[in-house]
């Protein structure tokens, strides 16, 4: 530890000998100066605080393994100490390690007008493992920091801290000695220029040529290809820096810039940069070029700054742009303020102008808007997608039907309500054939006629006249309609083509191929999008990827409201969306993990300093955002949406992080986030005032094996929503939490009154399950809040047909809410006792329903056994209504249990076969359950149309 008496009677410019200072933090609280003789470094460093001030040397700009530098000044001295840092904690002494030494020696120390001011110095090398060698020509990372608190053998955190990569000097002399320190990347002017001879540079017999910007910015050029060179004036109406850049596109991302400015003391530093992307460009000396300007003369005249210099048309190697004889551009720009060392503040106006540099000829301003970016492509599609989505949705099956008119516009076939199909001759009518015989084998659809997709084999409609008898078609003498025959949509192959797509699953995976089709549509448009705006040359491929990111993040959100503009648009429900959100999540997550490959490999300074990616603050915060997203993509995974759902809702609140870090990396990102984001406040807009209600609710059954059943008024659901069976509501219990809100089955249908059953599996479901028992107990109502109904459920028994319904374990719930619309059981059954239908028992000659339930435990059956066995009854003593054929399959328990009840695990295949077989009719499957169970009801649908079943395939989304 150096300590020393204060020193007032010297003053900053004493110390400094009045130069600009090399190192200043943007918000210039701090400023550091240094000069190299004799083989000794002296800085001195100003900050606006009383407190302790921190100097750092670092060779990749974190603090832990750093040289640091602390001082302060007390009534009672100064204080400097020479310290190392292991960690993020506060220095040790570099004498607290074995063999360290205190090399620092402070020359004076003061405060003046709240500003402490310091000069320290040190050897270049000391020798001591603990302190960071300073080398000729090699740039190393000052740390800068201070606090506003004093120092002390235990002093506070910082306040302010940061770091900048500097280079301290530049080479030797031929005697070895060291010289004076200068900017390692910028050209300067020793002595003051009094003027910018235009006249001399341009002289009438030159082809000059002059842009001028409406900022006051300026520029004129001449080339001389004889000479291999071009001279530039740049001048603008400011004190500070000016500059221009050579671009062969219209962008700052991989130009040529110059940068410039006039000291007080009339001498000119002119920077030879070179710009990777919208930051401040760096000096082509930190990036292994030279600098490639000569004949520099400057001038600050009456607030005007005005500075000329030449440079070779073929330039000096990768960070110089070639000037050609072809058109180019020109971007000019000017600073408020003079530049420090190699750093400058940004811009405060710029433009873009096309020229051509050899003929002298400037084309006039470019827009740099007016250039299509990835992210712009990636939005205009997404919203021209959903136009396309909604014609096409909506245009086929209008078209099928038109073209179904047309080709059955001399017959139609239709069912008698004694079971007779007939062939209508054209303009006869089903009420014209009411005495006609029955048929053995026809089915009708209880009592009304109704129109089917069989064709007469043996007699083509086109033989048919409006005279001829008519003839009744057995069923058993039509064929089976294959998957691209005409459907019943008027006989459109296009439209049984569209959906076959729509019901074969993708081996290995949970999804139709028009979902695998469409998703790669998506990512034939993020392609074909970075192929061709990279094949323009505006900037390189990472920087284009990582356009492409910030357009899928307008893209992401659009699946991801509940109200989406999706569903408004193509009729897609929320419980289908959200897949492609996740899908388009992963995709973004491969864009951003590409664009930091590629930024890595070929970024001129990433790829050979790896460390200036935390250095930097564009680059740390898109590191940042990476990382975010690598988490918000792992906490969605399945195994942790799936067992925690609480986590997984938490865990996305890192987006919030990510959109910050990524805006922090980019401004590009900020009108596609706007647009984002006024898309998802309008959703919640809508679910805030239209979607939730809050309600007390009527009852509440905790008595049921592992799960409860709430009952409240159908009121809660909005009523221009709740439309069909099987729709889903999200829920709010404000007594657990105020933020947690659940998906859960509607049980019932549209109805004066609405139930869910919830299964206990832990966190909030089992938190409720105690609450509810509470309050039952008390013989309290709980308060609830409810959003929604959602969904578009595909439950549906065809004309004459079948459908069959699968259901594992609380997959139940939508299908029972269907059970109890077909039966009339709306507001739900205490008891029944309904005879058991078997198979075997069902007359083909009617609809049916058959349900396959497969649950763990035979106690579960109880929580509808009540509904179904009523079902049962009803289905007996009505005739109008479908059959029902109830199995429930236990799964995990040994014991002797009564029918419908069954233990071990159910062939679905060989039931679905059995049931397409057993009726030549349309059926219609639907299943809710575990993905497992999915797989083989979908695996054994998609058979059966396979083998020239008429088999409809839907699923229910068993988790969201």
């Amino acid at each position: 530890t150096t300590t020393t008496t204060t020193t007032t009677a010297l003053t900053l410019a004493a110390l400094t000998s009045g130069r600009n200072p090399d190192f200043q933090n943007p918000a210039g609280t701090y400023k550091a100066w240094w000069t190299v003789a004799n083989s000794t470094i002296t800085v001195t460093v100003w900050c606006q605080t009383t407190g302790w001030v921190g100097f750092g040397l670092s060779p990749d700009a974190f603090m832990p393994d750093s040289d640091v530098y602390v001082g302060w000044v007390t009534a009672s001295g100064a204080t400097i100490f020479d310290g190392w840092t292991f960690d993020y904690a506060q220095p040790a002494h570099d004498t607290d390690y074995p063999g360290g030494t205190n090399d620092v020696v402070l020359l004076a120390a003061f405060e003046t007008g709240g500003a402490t001011i310091m000069q320290f110095k040190r050897a270049l090398n000391t020798g001591d493992a603990r302190d960071v060698a300073i080398a000729a020509n090699s740039p190393v990372y000052l740390l800068w920091a201070y606090s506003l608190s004093e120092g002390g053998p235990v002093f506070s955190q910082h306040d302010d801290k940061g770091p900048a990569l500097v280079t301290f000097f530049t080479a030797t002399t031929a005697t070895g000695q060291t010289t004076a320190w200068t900017t390692a990347a910028a050209t300067t002017t020793a002595a003051p220029s009094t003027s910018v001879n235009l006249t001399a540079l341009f002289p009438p017999t030159a082809s000059a040529a002059t842009v001028a910007a409406p900022s006051g910015v300026r520029v004129w050029w001449t080339a001389n290809q004889s000479r291999g060179v071009i001279t530039f004036v740049m001048q603008a109406s400011t004190s500070g820096w000016v500059g221009l850049a050579v671009a062969s596109a219209p962008r700052m991302p991989r130009s040529d810039p110059y940068v410039g400015w006039v000291a007080d003391s009339g001498a000119v530093t002119l920077l030879d940069c070179w710009a990777t992307d919208y930051i401040q460009p760096t000096p082509d000396t930190l990036l292994g070029g030279a600098s490639d300007t000569r004949n520099i003369t400057g001038v600050q005249s009456a607030g005007v700054t005005t500075i000329s210099f030449t440079r070779s048309l073929a330039g000096t190697g990768a960070t110089d742009i070639a000037v050609g004889t072809e058109d180019m551009y020109l971007l000019v720009a000017s600073g408020l303020n003079d530049g420090v060392g190699q750093s400058f503040a940004q811009h405060s106006s710029s433009y873009v102008y096309s020229v051509n540099y050899m003929r002298g000829v400037s084309y006039g301003l470019v827009s740099q808007a007016s250039a299509l970016t990835p992210a712009s492509v990636v939005a205009i599609t997404a919203v021209a997608g959903l136009v396309v989505a909604f014609l096409l949705l909506t245009g086929i099956p209008l078209l099928c039907r038109k073209r179904g008119k047309r080709s059955n516009g001399s017959a139609r076939q239709a069912f008698t309500p004694d079971g007779r199909l007939v062939v209508l001759p054209q303009g006869r009518q089903p009420n014209d054939y009411l005495d006609i015989s029955p048929a053995s084998e026809a089915v009708h659809s209880g009592g009304v006629f109704a129109e089917t997709d069989l064709v007469d084999s043996r007699q083509s409609v086109s033989d048919i006249h409006p005279s001829a008898p008519l003839h009744p078609i057995s069923r058993a003498s039509v064929a089976p309609a294959n998957v691209g025959a005409p459907d019943k949509q008027g006989g459109c192959s296009a439209g049984a083509i569209f959906r076959g797509l729509t019901q074969w699953r993708v081996r290995l995976m949970h999804v139709t191929v028009a979902e695998l089709l469409f998703f790669g549509l998506i990512v034939m448009v993020n392609v074909l999008t970075v192929v061709y705006v990279n094949n323009q040359g505006l900037v390189d491929l990472a920087t284009n990827l990582g356009y492409l990111s910030v357009g899928n993040i307008f893209l992401i959100v659009f699946p991801a409201t509940k109200n989406s503009i999706i569903t408004l648009l193509a009729g897609i429900p929320f419980e289908k969306t959200v897949m492609f959100h996740r899908w388009i999540g992963y995709l973004l997550l491969g864009t951003v993990t590409l664009h930091l490959a590629l930024q890595w490999r070929d970024h001129p300074v990433l790829s050979n300093d790896r460390a200036a990616t935390f250095s930097d603050s564009k680059y740390r915060a898109g590191f940042m955002a990476w990382c975010t997203l690598i988490a918000i993509a792992v906490f969605s995974m399945p195994f942790v949406r799936l067992k925690s759902f609480e986590f997984f809702k938490i865990s996305h609140l890192l987006v919030i992080a990510f959109f910050v870090f990524v805006v922090m990396h980019t401004s590009e990102v900020v009108p596609f986030l706007i647009a984002a984001m006024a898309l998802y406040a309008l959703d919640k807009a809508i679910q805030a005032v239209v979607a939730v209600r809050t309600v007390t609710t009527i009852d509440i059954d905790t008595t049921i094996a592992g799960a409860i059943k709430i009952g409240f008024p159908s009121a809660a659901c909005r009523a221009a929503a709740h439309t069909a069976p099987g729709q889903y509501v999200y829920i709010n219990v404000p007594a657990i939490s105020l933020v947690q809100w659940h998906p859960f089955s509607l049980t019932t249908p549209p109805g004066e009154h609405a139930e869910i059953c919830v299964r206990e599996v832990g966190g909030f479901t089992r938190s409720l399950r105690s609450l509810g028992r509470q309050l039952a107990a008390a013989g309290q109502p709980m308060r609830i809040r409810v959003d929604g109904p959602y969904g578009r459920p595909g439950f549906h028994v065809p004309d004459g047909g079948v459908c069959a319904l699968f259901a594992g374990g609380i997959g139940i719930t939508p299908i029972i809410a269907f059970i109890r619309s077909v039966y009339g059981l709306e507001g739900g059954a205490k008891s029944a006792t309904g005879d058991i239908m078997w198979p075997d028992d069902v007359s083909p000659a009617r609809s049916v329903i058959y349900l396959t339930w497969v649950v763990g435990y035979a106690e579960y059956y109880n929580w509808f056994a009540a509904d179904l066995q009523a079902a049962m009854e009803v289905a007996q003593a009505d005739p109008s209504v479908p059959q029902f054929c109830l199995e429930v399959a236990v799964t995990r328990s040994n014991r002797t249990v009564a029918p419908p009840l069954q233990t071990g695990r159910p062939d679905i295949n060989s039931q679905l076969r059995n049931i397409v077989d057993r009726h030549n009719a349309p059926v219609e499957v639907n299943v809710c359950g575990p993905p497992g169970m999915v797989h083989d009801v979908w695996d054994a649908a998609v058979a059966a149309q396979l083998r020239g079943h008429r088999v409809r395939f839907n699923r229910e989304t068993f988790e969201i």
